[in-house]
């Protein structure tokens, strides 16, 4: 997108048309996840990406591609992963025991991370050997490897989807809805992610522009940075399976406080190795309140609910981005990407210091409450 128009705005625009399906359909594809076989939902969601990937390849070496076209993909993908992604989150209780959830999300987490570290600076290197379509048409032909992955899954017998009830859809929703923002830990975290998701976690939109105009480089620069964040983010996924679940909460807290201070001196930075440094901690923060968060909505769920609060905790962290792609993207365009981007570190901060004081007052309280137990019962 930013070769065809070279437009902040267009940018914000083609990541807004990928994520806001989420948000109109996610709910959905939790309610979805619930009723039926999550293995059978990825199956079918996954063969929907490839014909996705494969349309934007074909389109694209053959010269055809329109931003409108790229626009119109983006959505289809947003649609599909709105289905995709509540099935994928909630199929993780079927593979592994609750007590071992935060080591299983964040073992996930640390492959995704290693791909993300790998692939944008592969990609980098082979679009200006193969173009964009080529690497388009390596990722079609990548998710051949997740169709025969789920294949290849036997789940015990004894591990079943929940079964279809005779309740209504929008009973299910609200069952949902109420318990996700009347449990302490998980309210926190949704709240939260509404903050990071329209001034924080959208901050890559503007990569690209970064990588052009302020620090002087192109397409292998914007790779580079890319497969920093990954790296980043790939320390922080490996962190985050050696923490004690317990300490989830306040790790949260901490990682977002960090992410805010990054973005804020990432805006600042013109000088290449200092802006590689700090989207490397970008990477690692952002891991962390991503499968942070994740995490601690998985143990706090019961079964029953999952795929409907997942797909909750979905809609929070990327259903609500396209606000924050716009944000960025308009802002960009108006005011530049710098002086947009200290304005949203900004406001992270300032949720940080919210989530904390939360978190700090519910636990005052809660210690309060359990010392004038004893007293009642003498």
């Amino acid at each position: 997108m930013w070769r065809l128009t070279h437009s902040p705005l267009m940018l914000g625009l083609v990541d807004a048309a990928r994520l806001s399906p989420i948000f109109l359909f996610a709910l959905v594809g939790g309610s979805i996840a619930d009723k039926f076989d999550r293995r059978r939902i990825l199956l079918i969601t996954q063969s929907l990406a490839t014909m996705q990937a494969t349309t934007l390849a074909v389109l694209t070496i053959g010269g055809w591609v329109q931003p409108w076209q790229a626009i119109s993909l983006a959505f289809f993908m947003g649609t599909v992963n709105s289905f995709e992604l509540p099935a994928r989150q909630s199929f993780m209780a079927e593979l592994v025991d609750r007590e071992d959830m935060v080591n299983a999300i964040s073992l996930s987490s640390t492959v995704f991370s290693l791909a993300r570290s790998i692939g944008p600076a592969l990609a980098g290197l082979l679009v200006t050997v193969i173009g964009e379509g080529g690497c388009f048409a390596i990722n079609a032909f990548s998710y051949l490897a997740a169709i025969f992955a789920l294949l290849s899954m036997r789940i015990a017998p004894h591990v079943v989807t929940q079964p279809a009830t005779n309740s209504t859809f929008a009973s299910n929703i609200k069952d949902a809805l109420k318990f996700a923002f009347t449990q302490g830990d998980i309210k926190r975290v949704l709240l939260q992610g509404i903050a990071l998701s329209i001034f924080g976690l959208q901050y890559t939109v503007l990569l690209p522009v970064y990588a052009a105009q302020v620090l002087h480089g192109n397409v292998v620069t914007l790779g580079i940075l890319r497969s920093c964040s990954g790296i980043g983010a790939l320390i922080g996924a490996l962190r985050l399976a050696s923490s004690n679940p317990k300490k989830l909460p306040v790790t949260l807290g901490v990682a977002v406080t960090g992410f805010s201070l990054s973005l804020f001196l990432f805006s600042c930075s013109t000088y290449l190795p200092l802006s590689l440094a700090l989207v490397f901690c970008l990477g690692f923060c952002m891991t962390s309140l991503m499968s942070g968060g994740n995490s601690l909505v998985q143990i706090s769920v019961p079964d029953k609910l999952r795929g409907r609060v997942m797909s909750i905790y979905v809609t929070v962290m990327m259903g609500i981005a396209p606000v924050g792609s716009f944000v960025y993207g308009m802002g960009g365009a108006r005011i530049g990407c710098q002086t947009v981007t200290k304005i949203c570190a900004c406001a992270c901060f300032l949720t940080g210091l919210v989530y904390l004081s939360s978190l700090w007052l519910a636990r005052r309280k809660r210690g309060t409450m359990e010392a004038e137990e004893p007293s009642k019962l003498v």
